[in-house]
């Protein structure tokens, strides 16, 4: 009768406890988060319908990118007027003479404008709306009553402080700076800011475009951003595209050839937007995905089919943005070098001013630990001698040549031009050359130059028991 009792007891005992349990269990689940909440942490699983959402967004999660990023000179590509990011003079030396045509630069009440010739043929003051660049050059922007943005028709060159022609500023010319063949929207707009919406409306004519950041921001490399900042858990990863994640080297430099290509887009202005008088083709990669081949929305100069407008008779480029042309046939890309192994993308950790993860020759002998012995005799001519001098000489101007017989923007074909290749083709205003582009060396004869290469290369290789 005791053991009887003694059971019931632990029955009623282990039910109590399950009671209690079950009081936890509801009381927990009334406080636990409303299914919204789980909701805010995201469904997205993959990349695809994400919207841009701008660079303010990353700021968050990334904060340490996004000040990096802050240092370089991607995000200032295009700027909002204002007297601090101005660098052309419009107060003293601010006028510039070009075909019969007086330009002037003023500022007025704090807004800035620029005077000249418009398409009727009278002079009328164009507000200025935002910068282009300030590194090698500025260009200005101004808005036309139709909502077009437009590049007025000269620039300051930042190394001289001198204001130059960019473009035409005489109406009825077909470059003329106003005309609808000269939008900024449809020319170089994709590659000046980040999340471009060209927002054309056929049946008013006009434009009302917007954009998420001024300059090259974090999407304009990652691809769109929403889908990430709504990453279902552990899928964070699969939201975003990280450039240096993608299995192939000419995909990863497919990202940077969106903006470093020169050429003309295969989508058509007229079937994409239907714009009047527009030109046939976008100057970007219009439509381009990252992670998809650049050629599918691109076809680029090269120097079968422009030289001598944009390439030297050597293949080395004469324009600037035209450095995906030249890796694309170098030694680095047939070896498997892509931009990211030697740049750092755009968020600036290493603090070098081109974005290179060393500077100088350190990157260079990151790889090249030992020169090529065969041409010991050349390596050895210049006792403090530059790799990126002599192997990336200055063939490209997009401002001012820096030399006589060098431009401003280093060649990524990574080939040495001697002396011989201008003699080849009948002088240095036919073909540039790596040593009379040099301060030290360009008033010096190429052929002078390429007899004291030959001479001392010989006498070192014959030290060294070389053929």
């Amino acid at each position: 009768m005791a053991e009887k009792k003694g059971s019931t007891a632990l029955l009623i005992g282990v039910l109590a406890i399950a009671v209690i349990g079950v009081a936890i269990l509801v009381n927990a689940m009334s406080k636990a988060p409303p299914a919204e909440k789980f909701a805010a942490m995201g469904t997205k699983t993959s990349t695809e319908g994400a919207r841009y959402v701008g660079a303010k967004e990353c700021i968050e999660c990334h904060q340490e990118k996004h000040a990096g990023w802050l240092g370089t000179m991607h995000p200032y590509k295009v700027q909002d007027i204002s007297r601090d990011v101005i660098k052309g003079d419009f107060w003293v030396n601010n006028t510039y003479e070009r075909d019969d045509i007086t330009i002037t630069m003023k500022e007025r009440d704090g807004r800035f404008f620029i005077n000249t010739v418009n398409i009727d043929g009278q002079y009328q003051d164009f507000e200025l709306k935002y910068t282009l660049g300030g590194e090698w050059k500025q260009r200005y922007l101004t808005e036309l009553p139709d909502g077009g943005l437009h590049v007025l028709p000269l620039q300051v060159n930042i190394a001289t402080g001198k204001w130059a022609n960019y473009i035409d500023a005489t109406p009825g010319k077909s470059n003329y700076w106003m005309n609808r063949n000269r939008l900024f929207q449809t020319g170089c707009g994709d590659c000046h800011v980040t999340g471009m919406d060209i927002g054309y409306n056929k049946q008013t004519d006009t434009f009302k475009t917007t954009w998420v950041d001024n300059g090259v921001a974090c999407e304009a490399c990652h691809g769109p951003g929403s889908n990430h900042i709504e990453a279902a858990p552990g899928y964070e990863s699969r939201t975003i595209i990280n450039p240096a994640r993608l299995p192939q080297t000419k995909a990863q430099s497919d990202v940077c050839a969106r903006c470093h290509v020169r050429g003309s887009s295969t989508a058509l202005i007229a079937e994409t937007h239907g714009i009047r008088g527009a030109a046939k083709t976008f100057s970007y990669p219009y439509g381009y995905q990252i992670g998809h081949n650049i050629e599918d929305y691109y076809v680029s100069v090269s120097p079968e089919t422009h030289t001598p407008q944009r390439f030297w008779p050597s293949g080395h480029a004469k324009s600037h943005h035209q450095q995906w042309e030249e890796w694309m046939v170098s030694t680095h890309r047939a070896a498997g070098v892509s931009c990211l192994d030697c740049h750092q993308g755009l968020h600036g950790e290493s603090g070098t001013r081109r974005l290179t993860k060393e500077p100088g020759n350190k990157l260079c002998l990151s790889c090249h630990n030992e020169p090529n012995r065969n041409n010991f005799g050349i390596h050895a001519i210049h006792a403090s001698g530059s790799c990126v001098e002599c192997h990336m000489p200055r063939t490209a101007r997009t401002a001012t040549n820096l030399t006589k017989y060098g431009g401003d923007i280093k060649s990524h074909l990574f080939k040495f031009l001697y002396p011989q290749a201008t003699i080849d083709a009948g002088g240095l205003d036919k073909q540039m050359n790596t040593c009379n582009a040099c301060h030290y060396h360009e008033d010096d004869k190429p052929e002078d130059l390429q007899r004291a290469i030959n001479k001392i290369r010989d006498e070192r290789r014959k030290t060294f028991g070389l053929k």
